[in-house]
């Protein structure tokens, strides 16, 4: 599940940007991006192994906490605004013999399986309910839903650190809806990077957001 901005009237600059703040802590909560501070310049030699995977490709445990630096963008490319925001598991829950964690009760769930990533929508219906999110152990070329990944070891820089990551891409566009998105993940530390895509009728597709990794704080 990916959130867009589609629109085929004018929108005011104000409410535009405080659409895009809401949308994207929205947008976290689905990706459960994870970051990370260093002082220094370093460099994670660790290439992603798919052989012998990390236990979790995102790791999930009540309290743990990630912390995240947001961009936005206009149609330009130009910065509309700049903003810190923090996620932070508060609890978890049984469902059907499943363990799922949340960061809001009345929101999303999360868990991890054998082939990956889950997310969980209470109100959905049955067979919406449940979807995988991000395919682990994965290969290049996987393909899932609206899912591809692109890359399973793509090097990303953010906080003066290099991680290697499984690059995945979201690619959704029908005639009334639209998402598109790179989502940059190293297992066992989670989500890296994210960019996020627009579209508004007669314009190009632009990027409107940027998402990285600033600190977390996992068990």
């Amino acid at each position: 599940m990916i959130f867009h901005f589609f629109s085929n009237s004018p929108v005011d600059k104000k409410e535009w940007i405080i659409f895009m703040k809401k949308t994207i802590i929205i947008y976290l909560l689905l990706i459960t991006a994870h970051a990370l501070l260093f002082t220094g310049c370093k460099k994670d030699d660790s290439p992603v192994n798919n052989t012998t995977p990390t236990a979790q490709i995102i790791p999930l445990s009540v309290d743990n906490s990630w912390q995240y630096a947001n961009t936005l963008y206009d149609t330009s490319g130009n910065i509309v605004q700049q903003f810190n925001s923090v996620n932070k598991i508060i609890g978890d829950t049984i469902i059907n013999g499943k363990r799922w964690y949340y960061f809001d009760k009345n929101a999303l769930y999360f868990s991890v399986s054998q082939d990956g990533y889950y997310f969980r929508d209470q109100y959905a219906s049955d067979s919406l309910k449940e979807k995988l999110t991000y395919k682990y152990p994965c290969n290049k070329y996987d393909t899932y839903s609206y899912w591809q990944v692109a890359n399973c070891d793509t090097a990303i820089t953010v906080a003066r650190k290099t991680y290697n990551c499984i690059f995945y891409k979201y690619r959704m566009k029908t005639s009334d809806s639209f998402g598109q998105a790179d989502v940059f993940i190293k297992p066992g530390i989670g989500i890296i990077k994210i960019i996020g895509y627009g579209y508004i009728p007669n314009l190009p597709i632009f990027q409107w957001h940027v998402t990285e990794l600033t600190d977390y704080n996992i068990k």
